[in-house]
């Protein structure tokens, strides 16, 4: 099967996220919103991935994330939650070719951090909660993404 070039991926996504935001739609809007849509098809995956025993609050689901890490070694990463923010940091995001089209038509970061989407599906998937600001940096190949957790 042929792969997609990611470059290809970033203008296809890139520029879909751009013209949206200049409709008024921004990304981390519309990364909240995909969650609730993404979290009704992680229920099955969900359960595969993280086994039985599923995580009843954020930091087991960070434990448990930290465990995952060894699928992409080539990716360092570091997660952390505080005071209802969730902050992650990766080296070598494996989506840097989105950040870097992102940044060529305007954008600090990725468009919509497809991390930042993917664990915002999870938390809501497994009832823990739900984003309510997502915030991405960027320093060439180091990103930091704060997820804010709307209050229960």
């Amino acid at each position: 099967m042929r792969e997609i070039n990611p470059f290809y991926g970033a203008i296809f996504f890139g520029t879909i996220l751009s013209t949206l935001d200049k409709m008024g739609l921004n990304p981390p809007l519309i990364s909240r919103q995909a969650s609730g849509v993404l979290s009704q098809l992680f229920e099955g995956p969900a359960k595969q991935v993280l086994g039985a025993k599923r995580p009843s609050t954020v930091e087991e689901l960070m434990t448990q994330i930290e465990k995952l890490k060894t699928s992409r070694p080539s990716e360092k990463s570091e997660h952390s939650f505080s005071n209802g923010v969730i902050t992650m940091k990766f080296v070598d995001c494996m989506y840097l070719s989105l950040n870097g089209y992102g940044k060529s038509i305007g954008y600090k970061a990725c468009p919509m951090c497809a991390q930042a989407l993917l664990l915002s599906a999870s938390l809501k998937a497994l009832n823990l909660g739900e984003v309510k600001d997502i915030q991405l940096e960027n320093n060439e190949n180091t990103c930091v993404l704060k997820l804010e957790l709307a209050e229960k």
